[in-house]
Formats: C-alpha cells, structure tokens, sequence
C-alpha cells in the first residue's frame, strides 16, 4: 500500500503526545513509498542527529550563518526563494527554543503536523516535519509535543489490540498497570507508574542494581530502568509473560526479564521492589514458611514494599503492620518509613 493514502487521511489521525527527545530515527520511506505493514519498513532508516537540518540548526544556534551551513549549500541549488525559507526557519528556531513547540502549518497541507510511525516494538519514527521537530528538541522547554500517527506495525497493532482485548475483558473495562507507551498510555487502568517516582526518589542507590518481582506486566521495571536503575524483572506467570516480553523491547533503557518463581530464587541487589506481593503470603501457613525461606536468602540493601490492606476479597490473617515487621525481621532491614498510600495500599522503604 501507499503511504500518499494515509497522508490524505492526516487529518482523521490519531494525535499522540511524545517527547522529542524520544523520537530518534527518521524514516527512510517518502510519499510514494509501497509499504509492507509486515515488512522491516521500521528497521531502515538513521539517525535524526545526522541529518542536514538537525546539523543546520544546531550550527545556527552556535551563531553560524546560515551560509555556511550544509542545509544552505543543499538548498540554494535547488529551491526557489530559499532566503525567505531559512528566515521562516530562523524564526520559527529560536521561538520554539525560548518558548516550547506549538502547532505551526505552513503551506503544504501534509506539512501542517509532524507525522510519525510506530514500529513494530513500539519505536515513535519520524516521518515529516523535520524542522518542527529538530526545533523541538533543541527546545529549553521541556513538554511533550503532539505527533500525527500515521502507520502502525502489523506486529504492534496485533500486540495493541491484544492489550485492548485484555482490557475489554476486565469486568471495570480497565487494564490492571499503565502502559508507558504513547499509543497506549490513555488506556484506562487500576496502577499508574507513579510508584517509580516514590522510588527513585527515596532509594539510596538511584543507579544500582534493583530487582522488581511479581511484577505483572513489568511497566514499573521498566519505569524504573528509564530513570537509571539496572533492573531485573521476575514474573513467573504465563499470561503477564506475554505482555512483559513486549513492554522488554519498549524503545529506550532496556531491563532484563526472568521467568521463574522469585520464591526460589536467591536474589543479591542493591534494591528489592516487591509491589503487592506478600499479602499472596500471608493466608496459608506453608506460603508465609516459604515466603519466610526467601526473605532469609535475600542480600539486598533495601526493600520497596506496597502491602494489600486485610479488609476486602483477599484479605490476610495480619495487618499491613505485622506483614511489614515479618519482612523487616527476616530480610535484616532495620528501618521503617511509610512513603505514601495508593489506592488504599501503604507504600514502604526498609532499609
């Protein structure tokens, strides 16, 4: 198929709202592009940095004339009333720096939004609007910045419809944890990422090694990885391990994923997050022995724990404060400090 049937179509696209800095490469693909949506069309491109307008405007901004700029050799050869050109882009430059990027069409109508891909991992590609974006992301302010989606990836539309399909079953129509992904994270759920900032914040060791287990769909880990941490994420169950594999691949910092019970494991890091797990624990008697057995084993210098109150449907034999004191007694932490309570669920830092 032919991308001139999507940019026809531009107005009827989706907007996402992505950091400039997050779109990397630029499609090799034009108007007139045949495309395979199965096809490596998200493998071929390079990098924005190396292209003649990011290097022009970069150039511009050390206080370069334009004249001795590679966009300028390009453009005078070839292009009509190319002075009026780079004063337009002179302009639009050093306003987008000073004040952040806001919606500016110019003449052609293709050209009135910057366009993206996804690919099939889930990389934003650029398309067109290159001088929008390259502004954009030499900008001092630092915002999201709207984006017409254009194309999907035939493997990433199958993975977002599965995750649609998931989340249509849940009886409250949610999904259980925010997918941090710009085409994704509008969809409704239970768990945001925000636990992340609680940790970051308050780990003594912002850069280390950091273990997340039970962790779902593994959108915290990520989170976390994105923020500087080197992360370890253990899920043991098939269904989540699905979608794990795929949030693995998300664009950006990568974590490492393990399929194993965290219970026979032997963990040494620098950081143990373990976000609603020990309530699973804490009902039969031969759980909380083996969950003791773990907590025995551990060599981590802190512990992030969310604890599930003893009220409701799955609600434990000891509170959220005995459950705390089990886990401090048998992992050697000697500290205690209540950080925040989400959806009614308390959050602690031991160390």
């Amino acid at each position: 198929m032919k991308l001139i049937h999507y940019l026809r179509k531009l107005a009827d696209a989706p907007v996402l709202w992505v950091y400039p800095e997050d779109i990397i490469y630029k499609s090799y693909i034009d108007r007139h592009t045949e495309i395979d949506l199965s096809g490596d069309f998200d493998r071929l491109g390079w990098l924005i940095t190396e292209t003649s307008t990011y290097k022009a405007f970069s150039d511009r901004l050390n206080g370069i004339p334009w004249e001795d700029t590679e966009i300028y050799k390009i453009g005078v050869e070839k292009k009509r009333h190319w002075l009026d050109r780079l004063n337009y882009w002179d302009r639009m430059l050093f306003d987008i720096v000073e004040n952040g990027y806001t919606h500016r069409p110019i003449a052609n109508p293709i050209d009135n939004h910057i366009s993206v891909l996804i690919g099939r991992d889930g990389d934003t590609i650029f398309h067109n609007g290159i001088h929008r974006l390259c502004a954009a992301k030499f900008s001092k302010v630092r915002k999201k910045i709207p984006v017409k989606l254009i194309i999907r990836h035939a493997e990433w539309t199958d993975f977002r419809n599965k995750v649609l399909n998931f989340k249509n079953k849940n009886p409250r129509k949610q999904l259980y944890c925010q997918v941090p992904h710009p085409d994704l994270d509008q969809i409704k759920y239970l768990w945001g990422n925000d636990r992340a900032d609680w940790i970051e914040k308050y780990s003594l060791y912002p850069k280390g090694t950091l273990v997340d287990i039970g962790v779902n769909w593994g959108t915290v880990s990520y989170t976390l990885a994105q923020k500087g941490f080197s992360v370890t994420a253990v899920e043991n169950h098939p269904t989540p391990w699905e979608f794990l594999s795929k949030v693995a691949k998300f664009p950006g910092k990568k974590f490492s994923i393990v399929k194993k019970d965290f219970t026979n494991m032997q963990i040494t890091a620098d950081t143990l997050v373990a976000l609603n797990i020990a309530h699973h624990f804490m009902k039969d008697e031969s759980k909380r022995k083996k969950f003791v057995k773990f907590l025995n084993n551990l060599d981590v210098k802190e512990i992030f724990c969310q604890i599930h109150g003893w009220t409701g449907k799955i609600a434990t034999k000891i509170s959220p404060e005995e459950t705390i004191k089990l886990i401090m007694k048998h992992s050697k932490m000697t500290k205690s400090k209540h950080l925040t309570t989400i959806n009614h669920r308390p959050l602690y830092h031991l160390s």
